[in-house]
């Protein structure tokens, strides 16, 4: 397995938020597989990311047997630029957002 500065490779941001960012990134532990990554924008916001992670990974597992198209998929968890990130499933067009009443994906 790459070393975590080079497991990712950043391609383009697709959001940001007040605790951090989502980039979609290629996973070279994955055969280049595109994923996104949730990225504390810094040590400061890390622990809200990690919460985030453990809240996710609690629900992926609740779920998993569940093969739903609204539903994106948690990957798993690394570090990136030392910061502990989350990794999903990266979904051309979507978002982000933690929901879309309209009918768009989940996370």
């Amino acid at each position: 397995m790459p070393h975590e500065s080079e497991r990712f490779k950043e391609i383009k941001v697709l959001g940001q938020g007040q605790f951090g960012q989502t980039l979609l990134v290629e996973d070279r532990a994955d055969g280049n597989r595109l994923v996104a990554i949730k990225v504390a924008i810094d040590k400061s916001t890390e622990l809200t990311l990690i919460n985030e992670v453990i809240n996710n990974a609690i629900l992926y597992n609740s779920l998993k047997e569940i093969d739903h198209p609204n539903l994106v998929k948690y990957l798993g968890i690394d570090k990136y630029k030392d910061l502990y990130v989350m990794i999903m499933e990266y979904v051309d067009g979507y978002s982000g957002k933690s929901e879309d009443p309209g009918g768009g994906r989940l996370v």
